[in-house]
């Protein structure tokens, strides 16, 4: 049999390099508690990466978890629906609605266009994604979070080493949180960090990944166990001795894909900035209506032996009404659940067929052939013009009403 081909596989330094390490985890017996690999490997990150602090967590999401803790974040914000779920459960994990606004249909990240129209006297925080490593237009972002006061939190988990014409990319909005998951270009076996370039607030943050000890036994701020063990910042400190090289071959891997591709017609390869420095880490074909398959027709495929994933699949189920949804361009709801956009790579199906009609309850408004009705007086206007923000208390999909 073959050997698989998989999306991604974790890169692993040569285990004779990595043992060592373990050796002196194994004399010191420090396990985890700020430990020597611990501190090492957050310096070692802060030069490698351009920033001034960095916070090291267990995992990426109790980094998010614990970044919009920091910044004492309540009420609604404004995010994007294309991310793994971990961007919205740790809003929810905080007790706060997001608000989904569309992604700008070439870069798949938030559309700062649309950003103005969410905003409610609830909102507190922009919370963004570079997805796929492209960085978002911070500029625009941070433009509307200075006008309305708002905070800007970096969801980075795709981010590492990517740098824009200043610099790390990591470096803008008041906080940027990294994964350090054994899928991503870096890994620590699993892992996360917080980044910022303020000092009281990376003191915080050191604070409440640890329980708020400030010394042996004296707790002066609500915290959690949020910190790295010894062995994964081991891992990290073997494996940053090869980013360079993991990210080169990403981007031969990348070119090789391109000129496979080039002139297939209806498969668009997501292009890199050239003038950005990125990690190549994704390859991402974008599957449209003029393509002879269908996107999972091609998935299902190239399975004999080839590992190609469906992007953006994660869901957010509507039916418990606590959810604040922006309606904006090219969504479908299905069976009670809000999906990716429909211009993006996550399609469920292909063209207008798959846009149920779907009634909101409680909220005067409907969708139907492409169409939002918004408001009482039942105007129509095109997708994602004019169409406020609306809480949903209930859906109703081929007259089954669901939860509410």
């Amino acid at each position: 049999m073959t050997k698989p081909i998989y999306v991604t596989q974790p890169h692993l330094p040569p285990l004779e390099e990595f043992i060592p390490y373990l050796e002196k985890i194994w004399d010191s017996k420090v396990l985890t508690n700020g430990g020597p690999m611990h501190q090492q490997l957050e310096r070692a990150l802060c030069d490698y990466l351009g920033v001034e602090h960095l916070a090291l967590f267990a995992n990426g999401t109790v980094a998010l978890v614990t970044a919009l803790q920091a910044l004492r974040i309540t009420g609604e914000v404004i995010t994007t629906p294309y991310s793994f779920v971990a961007t919205a459960h740790s809003l929810l994990w905080n007790g706060i609605k997001p608000v989904f606004v569309d992604v700008d249909p070439n870069t798949l990240n938030m559309d700062p266009a649309r950003i103005e129209a969410a905003i409610t006297p609830h909102t507190t925080a922009i919370m963004p994604v570079h997805c796929y490593g492209h960085p978002c237009d911070v500029d625009a972002i941070q433009k509307i979070a200075d006008i309305y006061n708002l905070k800007v939190i970096y969801d980075a988990a795709h981010a590492f080493g990517v740098q824009d014409a200043r610099g790390s990319v990591l470096n803008h909005g008041d906080l940027s949180v990294l994964s350090f998951h054994a899928t991503k270009v870096f890994n620590t076996f699993e892992g996360g960090a917080v980044v910022t370039n303020d000092d009281d607030l990376a003191a915080t943050i050191c604070l409440m990944r640890n329980f708020g000890f400030a010394g042996f036994d004296d707790v002066i701020h609500p915290g959690t166990n949020g910190k790295m063990i010894e062995v994964c910042a081991a891992m990290g400190l073997v494996n940053l001795d090869y980013m360079d090289t993991a990210i080169e071959a990403n981007r031969r891997n990348w070119l090789a894909y391109r000129e496979a591709l080039v002139g297939i017609t209806g498969l668009r390869l997501m292009a890199y900035n050239d003038a950005e420095r990125n990690n190549w880490q994704y390859v991402i074909l974008e599957v449209d209506a003029e393509c002879r398959a269908t996107r999972d027709e091609i998935v299902a495929s190239v399975k004999r032996g080839v590992y190609a994933r469906k992007f953006g699949g994660g869901q957010v189920d509507i039916t418990n009404g606590d959810f604040v949804f922006s309606p904006t361009e090219g969504y479908l709801i299905e069976d009670g659940r809000i999906t990716a956009p429909l211009k993006g790579v996550n399609l469920i199906g292909n063209g207008p067929d798959v846009m149920r009609k779907v009634t909101m309850l409680g909220n005067d408004m409907a969708v139907s052939d492409g169409i939002w009705t918004c408001g009482k007086d039942g105007q129509s206007v095109p997708v994602g013009v004019g169409c406020p923000t609306v809480k949903i208390s209930a859906v109703t999909v081929g007259g089954t009403e669901l939860g509410g």
